[in-house]
């Protein structure tokens, strides 16, 4: 590692692709290797602040966004990032992926680490830590956050007191990141992809991940035109699920 600079090990893509592993589609781990909407999303994180992402299914977002927040917290000191999954479900797998991106990190660059619980992983040495945390009531309430995931926002319960309570939690220069399929036209996510409210706003169908032959499987596989075109084809609906 000694002939790696630091101008390198601060490069998210680099970082993630060189010394971090996933856990792939078959059983096993696997380079972080960056596909190109993963790539093209990093070009915008690197820049803004609040950012929204429209998105087909199974692109690795989650992955990719996870990764992101985790490289900046345990390279900048006094960062406190939250990831908050739409229920407990995604918010295990969230802390799943953070732990997977620790534990395949080489030890001579990897952080002194601390669990204080099943929700929070702190970095004692640079004073940064990790909150996974579900939406639920008062999520974000009483927190300085200085880098937010928001996964799903389009089916959240109560979505509005929930944003309130964490656009109140970010600073002007933190990060906020939405990521979500789309839901019913009308609810928060729809108004605040539609508004001109300083987010900058990126799609991501499924053109950018799968060939027509692959996409006519999952096609047929869903059966529902409707659906399909929610889950893949980034078309909100005119009524929720």
């Amino acid at each position: 590692m000694k002939d790696i600079s630091l101008e390198r090990l601060l490069d998210p893509k680099f970082y993630l692709e060189n010394f971090t592993k996933i856990k792939g589609k078959t059983p096993g781990l696997i380079p972080f290797i960056l596909n190109e909407a993963q790539k093209d999303l990093f070009n915008t994180l690197n820049v803004a602040s609040r950012v929204m992402l429209l998105k087909a299914r199974q692109i690795g977002f989650s992955s990719a966004v996870t990764g992101f927040l985790y490289h900046k917290t345990i390279t900048t000191p006094g960062t406190n990032t939250a990831l908050i999954g739409y229920n407990s479900d995604l918010t295990a797998e969230l802390l799943d992926k953070v732990k997977t991106f620790y534990r395949t990190t080489p030890e001579s660059i990897r952080p002194q680490i601390q669990y204080n619980s099943k929700y929070e992983i702190s970095f004692p040495a640079i004073d940064s830590k990790i909150l996974v945390l579900p939406s639920s009531e008062n999520v974000g309430r009483g927190y300085t956050l200085h880098n937010v995931l928001l996964t799903e926002l389009a089916f959240w319960e109560k979505a509005e007191e929930k944003m309130l309570a964490i656009e109140n939690a970010v600073p002007k220069d933190g990060k906020i990141i939405i990521e979500s399929t789309p839901n019913a036209i009308g609810n928060l996510y729809h108004r605040m992809w539609m508004a001109d409210n300083g987010y900058v706003k990126k799609q991501y169908g499924w053109w950018w991940h799968y060939t027509e032959e692959e996409i006519e499987i999952i096609r047929r596989r869903i059966n529902n035109p409707m659906r399909f075109a929610q889950e893949y084809g980034l078309e909100f609906l005119s009524s929720g699920r």
